[in-house]
């Protein structure tokens, strides 16, 4: 059921462009780029984490949406439009008990991407018409984490993949164990959906079943061609206890980037310190130049890495 309600006296901020989250995946993958021995995670575990009722939005639109809970138990798919000051609520499907079973991975115009536990949506926000993409039983390693302008950018399995649909979306990057190489999900698509960012880990066999990161770089990959650059970003670090990780589109050919550097691995106790600068970055040409010199941050949270601007913890 679709409720809409005119919220004419509330106060939302401006939130456009403020999109992110946690993921259980990439926290053993950022511990990995920092030095520290990792198992990859399996294929079948959501990207999204347990915190997922967090704001996504159109940074061209007015849409903004979240996972919310209309009584202890009942969870429900929250649109709110800036520009309208309306408000829609959906209920999600009552066998939906919490924020792993029900997600809200992004919207584009006027249309969401959000999964239950029957299958992967387009839903026309509009409306509430829902339009399915993958169902439950193909839905095994899926995982929506960005659209731009039509354009999906999606894990399936082992592979990120980016493309105008499902079936004809283009393989861009294969990782995993036997290729040695892991990414920090999810990565974010430009404003017209013609580039991808992504940080991708460099991994080292230690032992059967175990890997440790040895070199991580942000890449940008184009969604029409595949081709792929590396961005000249170059972090001196002890161990390789660096991250690079692109974070937000500026513009369709600007990426701003942040680099974490620790002198001891992240997740280290008692929780340590880490430099922080900001690069602005631009493609094709794979230029950075220092955007803003963050300093030392002292490090809050357990795993010992500060909050990204767009809501990931340091790519943990």
């Amino acid at each position: 059921m679709l409720v809409r309600n005119r919220a004419e006296h509330a106060h939302f901020p401006d939130l456009r462009g403020l999109v992110g989250g946690r993921t259980p995946a990439a926290a053993r993958l950022g511990l990995a780029a920092a030095g520290r021995h990792v198992a990859p995670s399996a294929p079948h575990e959501t990207d999204a984490g347990d915190d997922q009722p967090r704001i996504v939005a159109d940074p061209q639109g007015t849409l903004v949406g979240w996972i919310g809970e209309d009584r202890p138990g009942s969870l429900t798919f929250e649109t709110y439009d800036q520009a309208a000051g309306e408000r829609w609520s959906r209920t999600a499907p009552p066998e939906a008990r919490s924020s792993v079973d029900v997600v809200f991975h992004a919207i584009d115009g006027r249309t969401g991407y959000w999964r239950t536990p029957s299958g992967t949506y387009a839903v026309d926000l509009d409306i509430g018409v829902e339009h399915p993409l993958v169902t439950s039983a193909d839905g095994q390693g899926f995982e929506i984490h960005s659209v731009e302008n039509g354009v999906l950018s999606f894990r399936r399995n082992d592979s990120v993949l980016a493309g105008r649909s499902i079936g004809e979306a283009r393989e861009l990057l294969r990782y995993g164990q036997e290729r040695l190489t892991m990414v920090i999900l999810p990565g974010r698509l430009s404003p017209t959906g013609a580039w991808l960012g992504l940080a991708v880990v460099q991994l080292e066999k230690v032992a059967e079943g175990d890997f440790r990161g040895i070199r991580e770089t942000a890449e940008v990959f184009s969604t029409s061609s595949g081709e792929r650059f590396t961005l000249d970003i170059t972090l001196d670090a002890r161990g390789n206890q660096a991250l690079a990780i692109p974070i937000v589109w500026l513009d369709d050919v600007t990426l701003q980037v942040a680099t974490l550097v620790t002198d001891r691995p992240f997740g280290s106790q008692p929780a340590t310190s880490v430099d922080a600068a900001l690069y602005t970055c631009t493609v094709p040409d794979r230029a950075c130049r220092p955007a803003a010199n963050l300093g030392r941050i002292e490090t809050a949270n357990p795993a010992g890495a500060p909050v990204m601007p767009d809501g990931r913890w340091g790519g943990i």
